[in-house]
């Protein structure tokens, strides 16, 4: 069984003839390996998307006091988190 992450590296050095991954991780090792060929069949592929929700609250308790909104205060927490800040 290969697990998603090592499909690429599989890839990466033409060790897999065929391989199912995310069309980023495909991006990626076609810009490093260009004999690597990103296919979605003829009668189709999957749909895919990432998502996250915000719940319906007025404030965060321990923020009120920076009289930010809920939201607001979400997004900065997600992109100090993806950002590593």
């Amino acid at each position: 069984m290969v697990l998603t992450d090592e499909i690429k590296t599989l890839m990466l050095n033409n060790d897999a003839p065929i391989g199912i991954g995310y069309s980023g991780d495909a991006a990626f090792v076609i810009s490093e390996n260009p004999a690597v060929e990103y296919i979605v069949p003829e009668d189709g592929g999957a749909i895919w998307t990432d998502n996250f929700a915000i719940p319906k609250m007025e404030q965060m308790e321990h923020y009120e006091y920076l009289g930010r909104d809920a939201v607001e205060i979400y997004n900065d927490l997600f992109l100090e988190w993806k950002l590593g800040l």
